[in-house]
């Protein structure tokens, strides 16, 4: 998830549809699970993530 949203954001993120195809959600929900996801590695934003 965060492999597909870090490669996504140079270009102002991901569509609707693509999310939708992937993972099955929203994009509202993709978002909030990625703020989850990095919040609990202790991550601030998609480019400390390795």
């Amino acid at each position: 998830m965060l492999t597909f949203a870090r490669r996504w954001a140079p270009y102002g993120g991901q569509s609707e549809e693509d999310i939708f195809v992937n993972f099955g959600m929203s994009t509202k929900r993709f978002e909030a699970r990625v703020k989850q996801i990095l919040d609990e590695i202790g991550c601030d934003s998609l480019e400390e993530h390795n």
